[in-house]
């Protein structure tokens, strides 16, 4: 082999691989961490994880035949856009072609609905990959064939720009939603430290008209006629469930709810002594498209888990009702 073919194929692993494995961990987990429920994670690894596998492992050979092929067309002359958008079509030809025959040898139903998603991906991602890596991988192959002795230098600073450029975008995500989180706990403190809201208390069973154990309470606190925060208690014959609701200009901006069990004492339960088994935080970012970040702490042992952020709006128009009576 070639020595600068050697290098032209190195070349691609060095700017490739990074990215490429990069944004599938991206596209797998991120959802996960910004919006604080693995759902999402787990929906996609339970219908596309050994697909997922096989696109990583053709993507490591893609690489390899990807970066012969672009050297072969800068060394013969062809610009640098068609080089990057061969370079990028062959790719991801080879990668999302495998997904699909997995995805085909591997699902029993409704197999054409399940390769819809890779086959627009192959589309999407040849376009952007020809304007990105693809064409800085070209850049750099036509350096090798013209200037071999640059080589070395161009390539570990091309590799550095891409590794800088990738953590200031975990920074961007990362700094982003901690920010937000800041902004969101300031306001939960404001209110907190209002001395001037009212606060009124309600009996949950005769609002509800649920009879529980422990009876219910729920109370709520006001500036004039906005809810700021409310607080709803149930006692239940295990314990206690009670759930805080912060809000901002009447949108929910903060929600803790807590699981708290009855101690054990001789096999039976001891109701003076109240222990917290769960507690969930959950940081609402943009609420009318349960946009959040989840916090949790401890397992669930009787109480039932909310699949959205829209599962507490029963308890916001509990307290609407309550207090415009």
């Amino acid at each position: 082999m070639e020595k600068k073919l050697k290098q032209s194929i190195l070349t691609s692993y060095l700017i490739g691989a990074p990215i490429g494995i990069f944004i599938v961990f991206t596209t797998i987990f991120v959802p996960s961490y910004l919006f604080g429920d693995g759902l999402m994670t787990i929906a996609v690894l339970g219908t596309y994880g050994i697909s997922t596998i096989g696109l990583v492992v053709a993507f490591l050979i893609a690489l390899w035949i990807g970066g012969e092929l672009a050297y072969r067309n800068t060394k013969s002359g062809k610009s640098l856009i068609l080089t990057s958008f061969k370079y990028s079509a062959i790719v991801n030809l080879i990668i999302w072609t495998t997904f699909c025959l997995i995805v085909g040898l591997t699902v029993r139903e409704e197999r054409f609905l399940m390769m819809i998603p890779p086959i627009i991906a192959f589309g999407v991602c040849t376009i952007l990959t020809t304007f990105t890596n693809g064409l800085l991988i070209a850049y750099v192959l036509k350096r090798i064939n013209n200037k071999p002795t640059e080589l070395k230098n161009t390539i570990a600073n091309n590799f550095k720009k891409t590794f800088v450029i990738i953590l200031t975008l975990i920074g961007f995500v990362t700094f982003g939603q901690e920010n937000k989180i800041d902004r969101i706990q300031y306001e939960v403190n404001l209110i907190e430290s209002d001395s001037t809201l009212t606060e009124s208390e309600f009996d949950w069973v005769e609002l509800t008209g649920i009879a529980t154990d422990g009876g219910g309470i729920l109370k709520i606190w006001r500036n004039k006629n906005q809810i700021c925060k409310i607080v709803e208690g149930i006692g239940l014959s295990y314990g206690r469930i009670k759930t805080t609701i912060y809000l901002e200009n009447d949108i929910p901006i903060k929600i803790i709810e807590t699981e708290e069990n009855f101690g054990q004492k001789n096999g039976e339960l001891n109701y003076t002594e109240l222990k917290e088994v769960f507690k969930s935080t959950v940081y609402i970012f943009d609420w009318e498209n349960d946009e959040s970040k989840i916090e949790r702490i401890g397992k669930r042992v009787l109480s039932e888990g909310n699949c959205s952020t829209f599962d507490y709006e029963p308890i916001i128009k509990r307290a609407i009702k309550a207090t415009s009576d």
